[in-house]
């Protein structure tokens, strides 16, 4: 059986805010971003943008998350944001890795807009689900995640082929 998922890069990184994938083909019906982070200093929100050409820093996004962090639980909603919020940063130190996935689905078609679904935790701070949109019918060939604070980590893109 032929494996859906084709590697498309991969990025380690050492002390950055923020990392970016460009010209990402428009060759697969979804995308898949995935990887972990260490923190280095400081506590943030990171932020999840997408483009064509260029990122999109507009008012163009949405989400919806669900969270459990440790014996707190809650949900929230935001709309018309500069960016998507995904998960928080705080707490997570040098042994404790923060896994991050992003399903962004159906990137390429130009007939919708896209949604992206993000699943993220680590042990010593607790889960994330959260559904995300940006309003937009472009293709997606850029995506960022911007940290807010310094992230050690590595981050792979993988395109998904129709089965």
């Amino acid at each position: 059986m032929a494996s859906t998922y084709e590697p498309i890069a991969s990025q380690s990184f050492s002390n950055v805010a923020s990392v970016t994938f460009s010209g990402i083909s428009g060759s697969f019906t979804d995308l898949v971003l995935q990887g972990y982070l260490y923190g280095v200093s400081g506590n943030g929100t990171a932020g999840f943008r997408v483009g064509n050409g260029t990122i999109d820093t507009g008012s163009n996004y949405s989400e919806t998350e669900l969270y459990g962090l440790g014996s707190s639980v809650g949900s929230q909603r935001q709309s018309s944001q500069a960016a998507i919020s995904v998960g928080r940063a705080t707490g997570v130190g040098s042994s404790d890795p923060y896994i991050v996935r992003v399903n962004l689905l159906s990137y390429s078609n130009t007939n919708v807009y896209k949604t992206f679904l993000f699943e993220m935790g680590t042990a010593g701070l607790g889960v994330i689900r959260q559904v995300g949109l940006w309003r937009s019918t472009s293709a997606i060939d850029n995506v960022r995640v911007q940290m807010g604070i310094n992230i050690t980590g590595i981050l792979s893109l993988y395109g998904v082929k129709a089965a």
